[in-house]
């Protein structure tokens, strides 16, 4: 697992790491384990000069504050998950050079060399004063919205700030798979240029929410002073 995370992500930078090697407890019931595994715990502070490749671009964080937790069972026999616990991690971050905003994530995940495996405790993921203009929005807006809405950004300029809302939990009962987002999107100024028109829009109130059932818009409003325009519906 760890070393497909290295090539994968590409990490880089400098850290505090604590790791503690402890056995794993003898079971409750049954016999003993004759060579218990060994369970090793890691935990990532100061991450404030780290970054790991991300759509081929750097993410970088910045200002960082809190501490990540790593646990892995080391077992020669089988393959165990590794859990991956963030304690209110907060970060500046910036993507391809850019600014991106400031992330903020708490919650408990496990893996396996397939991938997100389980959620332990909800992740929650949340950006403030995000940059619509960043590479990374377009290209998570493109995973998001597919390739027309991909294509619509591609051809328009679209700056402005978004605050956005990650939740991973598990499933619903009868929803197949190991994990279920919800993504809560709340834009808070815009500035659209498209085919030599220009619209700016100082104040957006409202949101749009996803998850894999389907959507919401939910009094979504663009107030220009002049004129505004609100849209409410779902999909």
């Amino acid at each position: 697992l760890l070393e497909g995370f290295l090539r994968e992500w590409q990490p880089a930078g400098v850290l505090d790491v604590d790791v503690a090697l402890t056995r794993e407890p003898q079971p409750t019931i049954g016999p003993p384990v004759p060579t218990p595994a060994t369970v090793l715990t890691a935990t990532l502070r100061n991450l404030s000069d780290t970054s790991v490749v991300l759509g081929g671009d750097r993410l970088a964080a910045e200002q960082a504050q809190g501490a990540v937790v790593v646990q892995a069972t080391l077992d020669s026999q089988r393959e165990r998950p590794t859990r991956v616990l963030a304690g209110a991690v907060k970060a500046e971050i910036r993507y391809a050079d850019r600014p991106l905003g400031v992330v903020t994530a708490e919650g408990e995940l496990e893996f396996s060399e397939q991938g997100l495996q389980r959620v332990i405790e909800p992740m929650d993921m949340r950006l403030r004063g995000g940059a619509l203009e960043s590479p990374l929005v377009r290209r998570a807006t493109r995973a998001l919205g597919g390739d027309e809405v991909g294509q619509w950004m591609e051809r328009t300029v679209l700056l402005g700030t978004l605050d956005a809302d990650v939740r991973l939990e598990p499933p619903p009962e009868g929803v197949p798979g190991t994990v279920f987002p919800r993504l809560a999107v709340r834009p808070r100024q815009l500035a659209i240029e498209r085919e030599g028109l220009s619209v700016f829009v100082p104040r957006v109130d409202g949101e749009i929410r996803v998850d894999p059932t389907g959507g919401n818009v939910d009094g979504l409003t663009l107030d220009v002073g002049l004129w505004e325009v609100r849209a409410d519906g779902a999909w």
